[in-house]
């Protein structure tokens, strides 16, 4: 089951752009903070945090599949509300 997860995840990875998959491996793999991917990949901080949005969003559907994430709050079901009084 690992290698089969960890094939999925490469091919996940290999969706997103180059800049999205850097800032991934770097924050993942590597243990990189935002201010030491910004400096590495010469790009600023906000850039680096809108890359890591972008990705997470584009690999939000398999990490669920896989169980790694749960499911996105827009597909969550609300909570019934409840009666005051």
């Amino acid at each position: 089951m690992r290698g089969d997860m960890g094939r999925l995840l490469a091919r996940g990875l290999a969706t997103l752009s180059p800049e999205q998959r850097a800032v991934v491996e770097l924050t993942f793999y590597q243990g990189c903070s935002y201010a030491e991917i910004a400096e590495i990949t010469r790009a600023p901080v906000n850039t680096v945090k809108t890359r890591m949005f972008h990705a997470r969003r584009r690999l939000a559907p398999l990490l669920t599949a896989l169980g790694l994430a749960s499911r996105p709050a827009a597909e969550e079901k609300p909570a019934p509300e409840e009666k005051s009084g």
